[in-house]
């Protein structure tokens, strides 16, 4: 009211006002967007009689802009992600730059990957937030034991159960966050999500995204999420597969050049000698050969 008398006032003393896009409540506590106007209308005599307002309600062009941006920006997302995967090879670097591009492009206010040992989680396995990227001091001394009854409800516990994901869509209103609402209110978050990479069993993923707006994790937003996860969880088992059949190849090329060494001792320390059943000589070293000339 006040505010509404002050322009009133301003537009007698011969000011024109407006506004393009004015949120505003209403008695019934619904909500709208609207443009208004407001100028001095003059009499005859040219003194100023009154205020003529217009106003016109755009609600439904404010939201159709705001669902086109957020379109927009869940497609810009996917598609960094995807060329993040595409152009990089190394797990760590590819969690941390994803990391990065949820907070940069994807506008969320923090995000952050964690590994669990899917496998092998006993009652006192703890999971700690690795790769992080927004408001990180969020995460500092974050843990997840799997003995502390108290968080057992709460979006990356259950998403470790269920291995899919978990929303908490209003951290004021959702009882299964209260462990965390305190701090998570003083970095400014509203919604949480957590989904599972499912990679190997041995080593999986958590990750977390924090918004400042309720109900930030709708179905068109969970929907790119679920992608985003999917297309991560199949590079990094790539990744892995690769890592472990060099490291395999490794492993095989390290053996046969110790038993190619182990040879060449035996062939300058030994007479060698091998026959089959029947006594035919199938092999013979070096040394066999000096002493039988």
């Amino acid at each position: 009211v006040s505010q509404s008398r002050y322009k009133n006032k301003r537009c007698l003393a011969g000011e024109s006002l407006k506004s393009e896009r004015n949120f505003f409540v209403h008695q019934d506590g619904t909500e709208d967007w609207a443009h208004w106007e407001a100028h001095p209308w003059r009499d005859d005599a040219g003194q100023i009689g009154g205020v003529m307002m217009f106003t016109q309600i755009i609600t439904k062009n404010v939201e159709k802009e705001s669902h086109i941006l957020k379109v927009n920006r869940e497609l810009t997302l996917l598609n960094q992600i995807n060329d993040c995967i595409l152009h990089t090879s190394n797990e760590s670097l590819i969690l941390k730059e994803c990391a990065n591009i949820f907070v940069q492009t994807g506008a969320y206010k923090l995000a952050w990957f964690a590994y669990v040992p899917t496998n092998q989680l006993r009652a006192n396995t703890c999971i700690e937030p690795l790769y992080a990227s927004g408001k990180v001091g969020y995460v500092e001394n974050l843990r997840f034991a799997f003995d502390n009854e108290d968080i057992q409800d709460g979006p990356a516990m259950r998403t470790i159960r269920n291995k899919q994901y978990a929303i908490v869509n209003h951290i004021d209103k959702d009882a299964t966050f209260s462990p965390w609402l305190v701090r998570a209110r003083s970095y400014g978050f509203a919604s949480v999500i957590s989904l599972f990479l499912a990679i190997d069993g041995e080593q999986d993923l958590l990750l977390s995204l924090y918004s400042d707006q309720t109900n930030a994790f709708d179905d068109t937003e969970l929907d790119i999420l679920k992608r985003i996860v999917e297309n991560l969880t199949y590079a990094l088992k790539g990744i892995r597969n690769t890592s472990a059949f060099e490291a395999a190849k490794e492993a095989l090329l390290k053996n046969y050049k110790e038993l190619s060494d182990y040879k060449i001792a035996l062939d300058e320390s030994s007479i060698v000698s091998i026959t089959d059943a029947i006594g035919e000589i199938k092999y013979v070293n070096k040394n066999f050969c000096k002493i039988s000339e």
